[in-house]
């Protein structure tokens, strides 16, 4: 199946200041629409654990335990500019 980034980008929550708007934001959705298909599942396995979208959207995305949780942009150790992308994909983030 197709990962759909229009859905993926719609269903996803913002925290720590963030928003749609916000730069880093802005940056990481224009590099994954610029990916092929193949990078953006490597993408989503990095941040999900799964390299496949749900069937019934991303509001669906299940976290640890089988909970319900929505993928989520934050800023992680504020005040660190050398820190590296990180990942909990227990919780899609």
């Amino acid at each position: 199946p197709e990962i759909d980034v229009a859905d993926w980008k719609a269903s996803t929550v913002y925290t720590d200041g963030l928003v749609p708007e916000s730069d880093v934001v802005m940056w990481f959705w224009a590099i994954v629409e610029g990916m092929d298909q193949a990078e953006q599942a490597v993408v989503l396995h990095f941040v999900t654990g799964s390299s496949r979208a749900p069937a019934d959207g991303f509001t669906q995305l299940m976290g640890y335990g089988g909970n319900h949780a929505r993928f989520t942009i934050g800023m992680a150790a504020a005040g660190h500019p050398n820190r590296l992308p990180a990942a909990a994909t227990c919780f899609n983030k």
